[in-house]
């Protein structure tokens, strides 16, 4: 799951909240975009509309989606 990077600061797309957009700073000096505090990912296997990793525990951990509102979405199943 690759990291999602920035330049520079991360523009907030419409029903995102900007002031939750922020980045932290990665080992390797890249920025990575972080949604009220959580660093943010892509799942290459995700297409539009269709999520496959939500819920999902693996690669060490468990994945969930961020939604707008900054909160975790705990809801079980692949599909949103």
């Amino acid at each position: 799951m690759p990291p999602l990077l920035t330049k520079g600061a991360p523009l907030a797309a419409s029903g995102v909240e900007s002031k939750l957009m922020g980045t932290t700073k990665r080992r390797n000096g890249t920025l990575q975009v972080t949604y009220a505090g959580h660093p943010l990912y892509y799942y290459s296997a995700d297409k539009i509309g269709k999520v496959t990793c939500q819920h999902a525990n693996m690669h060490g951990g468990l994945w969930l989606i961020v939604k707008p509102d900054g909160q975790l979405n705990m809801a079980k199943g692949k599909h949103m």
